[in-house]
């Protein structure tokens, strides 16, 4: 029986509010406040909200995603362990009075934010109720991982140690991250790697497609991590060689770019007139956009290979054939070729780059591009069998003496 604890609204640049309907009514949800940097943007902006005609207020709109996301990464240079801190006393007296008053038997914590796993390492060490932490992405900011022997990194190390020291169990999305924690901490026990996923009934839906063009989706957000230049330039190439006629393909993306102007790119590569922008979607919609689509882009930044996006699981649950460009024996690599389930090329070969997209072109056009997986392959990662994995971890805890 999950009860949540978690934050009142905050201004964010993305938002889904269709996805909690997909909680059960009886699911117990607490809300606190916060001295979040973004939540208190958020009051300002409820406080001094302008009229819908307003050109101000058009204006901020316009330049909200990019200001939040400069915001962000400066707050990150002096937060620690990052800008979401001013949760944890709210978090803290909260969470005493959950325990209690719900007789919690286990505390789970999931980061990013690394606010997160504090909240619950001092509520375990308050309470003395088992904890399981799980790291959906690597505990060190790219940033810092440049500068390995920076202070802030130091001291991040320091904290992870006793978070994983003294949390019952130890979750993570991949191996190269779970091997990162056990290199900080070598007597950490009880972990287990459980991915990313997809809902299955999410893809039971029906959708139209365009059969005699050829589309290609990125379905998330283009960033310096997960770059689009490579693919551009290499689609840009064929197009103007005459590999591909523009009227027999698109590319759409659906999703933000941060840290870059997508659209502008576009236009520098001359690829206006074969790419649809379609922003953010909710979940349902972008579903369906890539139920529409007839292959799936991926695409990850040399310096990043811990990287394995939930994007991938997406495509598999759509059924999808992949293109990679992504470090070769990264975690993405190595998933989608132990599955058979697309190419993987490396960001900075724009010639192979350009090979895969026409191979796959033509076995669009010849129709013979759909994803040639054993079903029982990707069925693994359907979120059901994962939580049910989740759910045993929990058990074998709890069971502990």
């Amino acid at each position: 029986e999950p009860v949540i604890l978690t934050v009142k609204d905050i201004d964010y640049f993305s938002r889904d509010e269709s996805l909690l309907q997909e909680l059960s009514p009886d699911v117990k949800i607490y809300r606190t406040g916060s001295l979040d940097p973004l939540r208190l943007v958020f009051l300002l902006r409820k406080l001094f909200k302008k009229q819908p005609g307003d050109p101000k207020r058009v204006a901020l709109r316009n330049s909200r995603k990019s200001f939040l996301s400069v915001l962000m990464g400066f707050l990150n240079l002096f937060f620690f362990p990052d800008n979401k801190i001013g949760w944890l006393p709210f978090a803290l007296i909260k969470g005493i009075k959950i325990c209690r008053k719900e007789k919690i038997d286990l505390l789970f914590s999931t980061s990013p934010p690394l606010t997160c796993h504090l909240v619950a390492f001092f509520l375990k060490m308050l309470t003395g109720i088992r904890w399981v932490t799980d790291y959906r992405d690597s505990y060190i900011i790219y940033q810092d991982a440049k500068r390995p022997f920076s202070l802030k990194n130091l001291l991040l190390k320091s904290l992870q140690k006793s978070f994983l020291n003294n949390a019952d169990g130890v979750i993570s999305v991949n191996q190269s991250i779970m091997r990162e924690l056990k290199e900080v901490s070598p007597q950490t026990q009880m972990t287990e790697v459980i991915t990313n996923g997809y809902d299955k009934e999410d893809f039971e839906v029906t959708v139209k497609k365009t059969e005699d063009i050829f589309r290609i989706i990125y379905f998330g957000t283009f960033s310096p991590d997960c770059p689009a230049e490579p693919f551009l330039k290499a689609l840009s190439n064929l197009l103007h060689q005459g590999e591909i006629n523009q009227d027999k393909i698109r590319f759409i993306h659906v999703g933000f770019s941060i840290g870059m102007d997508i659209g502008k790119m576009i236009e520098e590569y001359g690829l206006k007139e074969v790419t649809e922008l379609k922003g953010y979607l909710s979940h349902k919609k972008g579903i369906e956009k890539l139920l529409e689509s007839d292959l799936a882009l991926l695409t990850v930044s040399q310096s990043v290979p811990v990287i394995s996006t939930g994007k991938i699981y997406e495509y598999f649950g759509a059924q999808k054939p992949v293109l990679a460009i992504a470090p070769q024996d990264g975690e993405a690599d190595k998933l989608i070729q132990s599955l058979g389930a697309g190419k993987v090329v490396s960001p900075e070969n724009i010639q192979e780059i350009e090979n895969a997209i026409l191979s796959f072109y033509r076995e669009f056009e010849t129709g013979k591009l759909f994803l040639k997986v054993n079903p029982e392959k990707t069925e693994k990662y359907e979120r059901k069998y994962l939580t049910s994995r989740l759910a045993k971890l929990f058990d074998d805890i709890l069971k502990r003496e």
